[in-house]
C-alpha cells in the first residue's frame, strides 16, 4: 500500500513485477528523495523507489483518462502505448545518486548526469535483457526520457517527462505529505480529467499530443502555484540548501586529500567516470558511513565539515541583493581581502564561503527550441483559445505568467556566524 496512491499493482504487466525485483530497482530502496531535506522537516526520509512507483500509477491514472475519451488511436495500439509508457514511468530515475540531486553537485567535471546515468542503466544492464525479453526495446525507453520521439510515442514523453508530467505529479504529492506542508497537494484527477487529444493538423507538429481543455486551467494554476511554493518553501528551504553546499564542500575536501587517510576510493573514485557498476554500490547509507568516518579525521577541515553534516551545524546565510553582489564581487581588492579573513580565522574559503542562488522559475513558457527550430511543445503545456488555436497556457493565466517570469532578486552567501561582519563590511549590507 501506498500513502498517496493507496494499491499500486506491480503485476499490470509481468515486465513491471520482473523490472521491480531487478538489483537496480531495488537500490532505489536506498536513495532518499529528498536528500538532506530531512534536517529540516524530519519525516521527509521516503525513497526513490516508492517515488518511481507513484510514478508509474500516476502515469497510468492519466493515460487512462485522456484514451478513455478519445479514438485516436486503435485499442492495439492504446495497450501498446501503455506498456511502453508504464514501463519508462517506474525506470525514469535508475541513475540517482546518493543524496539524488545533491550527488550531481558533488561529482563534477561533467562526469555524471542522472539522466544520462538513467538511459546506460536501461541499455547495458539486466534491465536492458529483461525489457528484450517482453519485446520491448530499451532505446525506446530513452529516447522517450530524453525528448527524442516522434509519431504516437510525443505523447509518452508528455506524460512522463514534461512540465505537467506523471513525475512532478506524483512528487508533489509525496513530498508535501512526507514533508507536511500543504503546497503540494495538487488534483491529479481534475487534471487528468482535463486532458485530452489534439487531433487538428495546424500545425503539424501539435497533432494527437495532449493539451489541457480551458476548463482545467484552475487545476493547472493550482498545480504550477504548488510547485512554486514548493520549491520556495521545501526544496530551497535555506537550511536544506546549506546542509546540501555543506555535503558538497565535505566531499570536496576528502577528494583533495590522499585516499591513504580518507579510504574515499572506497567508496567512489570522483577522478573517474561513474560506470553502472560503480553506481550499483553507491547509496545514502555507504556515504553517510564515509562522512562517519570523516567526522574523526586528523585533518581539521574535513572533521568540521563532517560534524556540520551528521550534527546539523549549519552555516549562517546573509542575504545579498543581487546588485550589490554583482558589485561587490567585481571589487577583486575586497574580495581578497574577504578570502584573507576567512582564512585567518581557520576558515577557508573554499569550503566555508558558499555563494547560492535558490530561485527556479514555476514555468518555462512554449517557447522555439534553438536546435530544430521547432516548437518544444512536448516539454510545454497547451491550451486552446476560443477558436481552439493551440497556446500556450501562461497567455491565458496571468497568475502562470506571472511566476515565468519572476527573476532572482538576492543571492546568500553561506557561511561560519564569525564571518558574518566580513561578509556584511564587504557587501556593504
Amino acid at each position: 500500500m501506498d500513502p498517496i496512491h493507496g494499491f499500486i499493482d506491480v503485476s499490470v504487466y509481468p515486465v513491471i513485477e520482473e523490472l521491480v525485483e531487478s538489483k537496480y530497482f531495488q537500490r532505489l530502496r536506498r536513495i532518499g528523495q529528498l536528500g538532506l531535506t530531512h534536517s529540516v522537516y524530519p519525516n521527509a526520509t521516503h525513497s526513490r523507489f516508492a517515488h518511481c512507483l507513484g510514478v508509474m500509477k500516476t502515469f497510468l491514472i492519466l493515460f487512462d483518462s485522456i484514451m478513455s475519451r478519445s479514438d485516436t488511436f486503435s485499442d492495439t495500439k492504446k495497450e501498446e502505448l501503455r506498456k511502453l509508457g508504464a514501463v519508462t514511468a517506474l525506470l525514469h530515475d535508475l541513475g540517482h545518486g546518493p543524496f539524488s540531486h545533491a550527488f550531481e553537485t558533488i561529482v563534477k567535471n561533467e562526469k555524471f548526469h542522472h539522466e544520462e546515468m538513467t538511459k546506460k542503466i536501461i541499455q547495458t544492464t539486466e534491465i536492458h535483457t529483461i525489457l528484450k525479453d517482453n519485446k520491448i526495446k530499451s532505446n525506446d525507453v530513452s529516447k522517450i526520457l530524453g525528448h527524442k520521439v516522434g509519431g504516437d510515442h510525443r505523447i509518452l514523453t508528455q506524460l512522463i517527462s514534461s512540465q505537467l508530467d506523471a513525475d512532478r505529479l506524483d512528487y508533489l504529492l509525496r513530498d508535501s505529505y512526507f514533508t507536511g506542508v500543504n503546497y503540494g497537494k495538487i488534483d491529479v484527477f481534475r487534471i487528468a480529467n482535463t486532458l485530452e487529444i489534439r487531433t487538428d493538423k495546424n500545425p503539424k507538429s501539435l497533432k494527437n499530443i495532449a493539451v489541457v481543455s480551458p476548463k482545467g486551467m484552475g487545476a493547472v494554476e493550482d498545480y504550477i502555484v504548488g510547485r512554486y511554493l514548493m520549491y520556495k518553501n521545501v526544496y530551497f528551504h535555506r537550511v536544506v540548501r546549506c546542509m546540501e553546499c555543506l555535503l558538497d564542500k565535505v566531499f570536496l575536501r576528502a577528494s583533495e586529500i590522499s585516499d591513504k587517510k580518507t579510504k574515499l576510493r572506497e567508496f567512489v573514485n570522483l577522478k573517474k567516470e561513474i560506470t553502472t557498476d560503480t553506481l550499483y554500490g553507491i547509496d545514502d547509507a555507504r556515504a553517510m558511513s564515509m562522512i562517519y568516518r570523516w567526522s574523526n579525521s586528523s585533518d581539521a577541515v574535513l572533521k568540521d565539515l563532517a560534524q556540520r553534516v551528521i550534527l546539523r551545524q549549519k552555516l549562517t546565510s546573509t542575504e545579498i541583493p543581487y546588485e550589490k553582489y554583482v558589485d561587490a564581487s567585481a571589487n577583486l581588492p575586497d574580495m581578497s581581502l574577504l578570502h584573507k579573513d576567512f582564512g585567518k580565522s581557520g576558515y577557508p574559503s573554499k569550503y566555508y564561503y558558499v555563494v547560492d542562488n535558490m530561485t527556479r522559475s514555476g514555468y518555462t513558457p512554449y517557447s522555439i527550441d534553438k536546435h530544430d527550430d521547432e516548437l518544444s511543445y512536448l516539454d510545454n503545456i497547451i491550451t486552446y483559445d476560443e477558436n481552439r488555436k493551440p497556446i500556450d497556457v501562461s497567455t491565458k493565466s496571468t497568475i502562470i505568467s506571472a511566476l515565468a517570469t519572476k527573476k532572482s532578486d538576492a543571492m546568500v552567501i553561506f557561511h561560519p556566524s564569525e564571518m558574518t561582519s566580513s561578509i556584511k563590511r564587504t557587501f556593504n549590507v
